[in-house]
């Protein structure tokens, strides 16, 4: 499912996909189809913000050695911003 969604952008991509899980024998209703495209939308922004947040800790610790002030505060906002997008994990508080 994930790989589908990846290969798609905007929302044309979910009346397609919507169209692929309602011909699957298990998906029997719109609306069944319509919670499993959210949740694997949701899991595809959730992974994005969680590589992006990777990436940039690398460019952070990159500042800081460099000791380049400006850049260390752009990329903290940066993180910060990413951060309030990130759903907490089940059964997990939200890392900060």
């Amino acid at each position: 499912m994930s790989s589908i969604l990846l290969s798609f952008q905007g929302s044309s991509a979910q009346g397609l996909i919507s169209e692929a899980l309602m011909s699957s024998p298990g998906i029997s209703d719109r609306d069944t189809a319509g919670k499993m495209i959210e949740s694997c939308i949701g899991k595809l922004i959730q992974t994005r913000i969680k590589d992006e947040l990777k990436i940039l800790r690398i460019r952070m610790d990159e500042a800081v050695k460099n000791k380049d002030v400006l850049l260390q505060k752009r990329l903290l906002k940066e993180y910060d911003d990413l951060m309030k997008q990130k759903k907490p994990e089940e059964g997990r508080p939200y890392e900060k």
